[in-house]
């Protein structure tokens, strides 16, 4: 595994609020990380599948979205989304969804990973 990669999965792990994180390489391989008990490891690779199926699928149709979220009732999803199929993804706690941690894990996520 990329130890980029691995070290913004520790950091972003490590970070108050975050329930689970998750990387997609461009070579569509996984990396996630459960926080929270009853919130299982599969579950989080299958949310960061259909999460880059969804950034597919807004790339095919024009839209730019190189930033996602999604807010729901008990959490917020984050997502930065790079060239090549990279997405890097976070699920927060509703008090997490906006703290300065947050965002500066995202302005240092490698877009250009392997």
């Amino acid at each position: 595994m990329n130890e980029t990669i691995q070290s913004w999965i520790d950091r972003a792990a490590a970070q108050p609020g975050v329930m689970a994180c998750g990387v997609r390489l461009a070579d569509r391989t996984f990396t996630v990380k459960s926080c929270r008990d009853g919130l299982t490891e599969p579950q989080v690779t299958q949310a960061m599948r259909e999460l880059s199926e969804a950034a597919y699928a807004l790339q095919q149709n024009h839209i730019a979205a190189d930033r996602l979220r999604w807010t729901f009732e008990n959490s917020q999803l984050r997502c930065v989304v790079g060239a090549g199929g990279v997405i890097g993804a976070l699920l927060l706690s509703p008090e997490a969804a906006d703290s300065p941690g947050i965002d500066q894990l995202f302005s240092e996520f490698p877009l250009a990973v392997a």
